[in-house]
Formats: C-alpha cells, structure tokens, sequence
C-alpha cells in the first residue's frame, strides 16, 4: 500500500527494514535473509525502488542483487554493539543519493565522571580490541579442533583470523592485488586453511580470495 501510494504521488520510495533482502556473505546469511526474499524483490522492482536499508547482519555492506533480478540497491549498516559502533548518514538530492558511514565518538558527551574510565576515553580502541579478541577465539577454537596444536602456529593464524573478521565487519573487505598477496603470505594464512571452515570463511570475508 505506501509503496502503491508513493507510485500515485510521483515520488520514488526508499525502503527500511531488520532483516536482509540479499546475502551479503554465502556462509553466514542462514536466518538473516528474508524467507520471502523472492516476492519482495519482485514487489520493489515493479515500483522501481532504488534504494533500500537493512541491519541484522551487522556487517557493513552496499550490494547489488546477486541473481541480477532486481536493480535495488541494498545498504547494511553495521551496531553499535560492534566496532566502530558505525551509523550511517543519507544525503538527498534531485538527482542523487549518497551514503556516509560515520563512527560513533561519545567522548563529547562523557561526563566528568565517565571521562576517568579508560574504556570509555578510548572506545573506538575498546571496542576494535573487544572484536579482535573475538576473531581470534573463532579461530583458537576451530583450529584446535582440527588438530592444530603448535602454538606460533595458533597464534599466528589467530591474530590474523581477528584483522580480517573486523574489516569484513566494518566494510573494508576489498583488498586490491598487493594487499590480498600480501595477507596470503602472512604465516596465519596458511595455518587458517588447515580448517575447513575457516578456509571457507577466508573466502566470504576477503574479497578475491
């Protein structure tokens, strides 16, 4: 009905929703994509809807539809939850609309008080720390669990598996050619493969691997 209302008021609809309309990463988007998926990208492109806005996932990301089906442009945020506890900015013009992401700096609005907790001083640093810290228990976990016992190696592929989990999550997910080389010639690289899964993971959250 609002879309069918904006079509008779000559006006182009923007859609926001929780969940996803596309998968933004083929080993993690059971639960987080719509089980209608299907019927609404049909629904959005015969409104021509060209822009829509999801969470959920709490991965930053800006995708196309990956069956090429429809043109809609989907955006997801990331959480305040997670680091950099990023938001989002949206620009409107005649002719044009732009998206911002933006990091979340409380520090203006810390009190006297508040300022004397270092994590809260320093809570883009806490936070980055918090989610490295989560990497690299995925892969301590997985790995040990397949075997891998030596501990540079662990180390080694944990501290990696913790970068690259948070630049999946904060949207720098697309290394070009010589960085991509470069974090495949990393020792933890290597050790990450000995894990089926995590070998599968590498290749969702690093573009072109």
């Amino acid at each position: 009905q609002q879309l069918a209302a904006g079509q008779k008021a000559h006006r182009k609809s923007i859609v926001f929703m929780h969940h996803n309309l596309y998968a933004h990463n083929e080993a993690v988007n059971q639960g987080f994509v719509l089980d209608n998926s299907d019927q609404l990208k049909t629904l959005l492109k015969a409104y021509h809807v060209p822009l829509l806005f999801s969470g959920h996932i709490h991965a930053q990301d800006i995708s196309r539809d990956p069956d090429g089906q429809c043109p809609t442009i989907e955006v997801v945020s990331g959480a305040f939850s997670i680091s950099p506890a990023s938001y989002g900015v949206v620009t409107f013009t005649p002719n044009r609309i732009t998206y911002q992401k933006h990091a979340t700096d409380p520090t203006p609005y810390l009190t006297a008080k508040q300022r004397k907790n270092p994590d809260l001083l320093h809570y883009q640093r806490y936070l980055k720390q918090l989610f490295l810290q989560d990497g690299e228990g995925l892969a301590y976990g997985d790995l040990m669990d397949n075997g891998v016992t030596n501990q540079h190696d662990l180390d080694a592929a944990a501290k990696l598996m913790g970068v690259l989990n948070w630049r999946f999550f904060t949207g720098d997910d697309h290394p070009d050619k010589a960085e991509l080389k470069r974090l495949k010639a990393d020792p933890g690289w290597a050790v990450l493969e000995r894990s089926p899964m995590l070998r599968r993971y590498l290749k969702e959250i690093v573009t072109g691997s």
